[in-house]
């Protein structure tokens, strides 16, 4: 992964938890600033020893750290260099996700060694989208819900979702409750 993601992390932290508790990070982990570089790419492994470690010092489940680092990632990526791209990607939910892979196809130029996942949208309405996930990364279930939160906060939306395993990935299911 690419070091923006753990530059959004530091963030993530900080802004949750403050200072110290990310500092107590960094010096547990014995991390240096080299891996918040955005443009450097990393291994998985380090990328998920940091998460980890980020867990653990603020003993929450992964799961609830991963869905709220995935709302928050939205915010951080539409005041960071992405946000022209973010903006182009349309209005409402169901056109940013019909959208999101010519956004991930974009990236890949900027971040060549970045594996992207897949999204299709499988049925949208104005009560619900359905999304088929694909990604050579497991476990991400968590993060990808709370992306999919962040994005209908773009949109001032509100919804559940939820997500069921299938044959060529994890459908996405998002109720809406306010679709304005």
């Amino acid at each position: 992964m690419y070091g923006m993601i753990h530059k959004a992390a530091r963030a993530f932290t900080i802004r949750e938890h403050g200072e110290k508790r990310w500092d107590a990070i960094m010096s547990s982990q014995n991390l240096s600033d080299e891996i918040f570089i955005s443009g450097r790419h990393f291994s998985d492994t380090k990328t998920v020893a940091l998460i980890g470690a980020i867990a653990s010092e603020l003993e929450v489940d992964i799961d609830d750290l991963l869905s709220g680092f995935g709302r928050y990632w939205i915010a951080f990526t539409a005041n960071d260099d992405y946000g022209p791209a973010l903006e182009m990607c349309g209005d409402d939910p169901l056109t940013f996700f019909h959208n999101l892979d010519d956004l991930h196809r974009g990236i890949k130029t900027a971040l060549p060694d970045a594996r992207l996942p897949a999204f299709r949208v499988l049925h949208g309405d104005a009560e619900r989208i359905e999304l088929l996930y694909q990604s050579e990364r497991e476990g991400l279930a968590s993060f990808v819900s709370g992306l999919i939160e962040g994005v209908l906060n773009r949109f001032s939306q509100t919804g559940v979702v939820t997500w069921e395993q299938a044959p060529d990935g994890l459908i996405f299911s998002i109720q809406r409750t306010n679709a304005g």
